[in-house]
């Protein structure tokens, strides 16, 4: 269920079509100018209302885990998940919304709150973190009012927290295919880029 009094981060939608040139998928932008967006056009407002209202975007860190071996961590959603449309899906995304209770200011809200869910979602340590681009996907209901904000990390990595939320497994990144009509929407966009870091990083590791 979606709290009903959660206040969360949103920019303006032409703001995003502005910034991202429109641009759609994963969009390589680098991350001050996303940044400036956020300072100075984020807002917070009720969550609820934010879901119905597609002038505005509610900003979601989507943190994709590597192990540093070419392999990923993917994760699907248990009905014992809040989120209902997610339910069943498999993901490559840890993250969700920023809202008031991790700061006032919009961009420290951001900076607090990708901490914080990735925190909340995995027991782990960050190694190595990669900022990837903006993902936007105005083709479903859902994309047109969220906006990801993409990053790869590389972890020590301990166990999911929330294990009767979400299951989880490592899976090479080649192998994702095979899952590619169960992923979320955000996780299939991503691919592509993942795919293309992870392989330079396993030949850098093989050629040593």
């Amino acid at each position: 269920m979606i709290p009903v009094d959660e206040r969360v981060l949103v920019v303006p939608t032409e703001d995003v079509t502005s910034l991202l040139g429109g641009r759609e998928g994963l969009v390589s932008i680098p991350f001050h100018n996303v940044a400036r967006v956020i300072e100075k056009r984020g807002r917070f407002i009720i969550r609820s209302v934010a879901e119905r209202d597609e002038t505005l975007r509610q900003v979601i860190p989507y943190m994709i885990a590597t192990d540093g071996t070419g392999r990923v961590l993917l994760m699907r959603r248990t009905e014992k998940q809040g989120e209902r449309r997610l339910h069943g899906k498999y993901s490559l995304g840890i993250g969700g919304h920023v809202n008031t209770d991790d700061a006032t200011n919009p961009l420290e809200a951001f900076l607090r709150g990708k901490g914080r869910e990735f925190y909340e979602e995995v027991d782990a340590d960050i190694l190595e973190e990669n900022y990837l681009g903006i993902i936007n996907d105005p083709s479903t209901e859902v994309g047109r009012v969220h906006l990801g904000v993409a990053y790869l990390l590389q972890l020590k990595f301990r166990r999911v927290v929330e294990e009767d939320q979400m299951e989880s497994w490592w899976i090479d990144v080649n192998d994702l295919a095979r899952y590619r009509d169960a992923l979320e929407g955000w996780s299939k966009v991503v691919i592509p880029a993942v795919k293309k870091l992870l392989g330079h990083s396993t030949n850098g590791h093989s050629s040593q």
